[in-house]
């Protein structure tokens, strides 16, 4: 693993946890939104801040590699509404305008729009959008050996070059040791021209 790679990793592990963790924060704020409440529930939430965004201006910071852009502006602009949202709860909390709790709300759910696209490729925030009770379940995480199957098929009679590979022991979750592998395929796969 190279000094980037582990740096990139490092700076993901610091940001993803700290953001659902926001999120997740914004989210039961929005669930008790009262504005005589609003008090409390900034002061519920200030804790979180601080290291939230100390951990996305890190993170916005390392560079990452062109086909990581799209999941890299996912999250640093899911990040910055969660930190609006939060700078809008304090706001709200100090003047008590209903006009500053609307911007909480609607804050919250751009960096939930935002963060949206990377459930593809993370599973933390794949997890993070199923309902609470869903969680923990891994089969909802699990790629069904029939759909890849029929994936493989589909995909080869259209003309692609398809690799099936079963991986031992892997229990039909994603691979993320073979992400390198995928990412280089892609990197090497020609774009349409126009």
């Amino acid at each position: 693993m190279t000094a980037d790679t582990e740096a990139q990793l490092r700076a993901l592990g610091g940001v993803l946890p700290a953001l659902l963790s926001v999120l997740e924060g914004l989210n039961w704020a929005a669930r008790q939104m009262h504005p005589p409440d609003v008090p409390a529930l900034a002061e519920a939430l200030a804790g979180i801040g601080p290291p939230f965004v100390d951990a996305a201006e890190r993170f916005d910071s390392v560079a990452f590699p062109s086909q990581s852009a799209a999941l890299k502006g996912c999250i640093v602009e899911a990040a910055a509404c969660a930190r609006r949202a939060l700078e809008a709860l304090a706001a709200a909390a100090k003047d008590g305008e209903l006009a500053t709790v609307y911007r909480v709300l609607g804050q919250r759910t751009r960096a939930m729009a935002a963060l949206y696209p990377a459930a593809a490729a993370l599973p933390p925030v794949s997890r993070f959008f199923l309902d609470r009770e869903r969680r923990g379940d891994e089969g909802l995480m699990a790629v069904p050996v029939a759909m890849a199957r029929k994936a493989k098929a589909v995909l080869k009679v259209a003309g692609a070059a398809v690799t099936y590979r079963k991986i031992k022991d892997l229990s039909h979750a994603w691979p993320q040791e073979e992400n390198p592998r995928i990412l280089d395929w892609l990197d090497a796969t020609p774009q349409p021209m126009g």
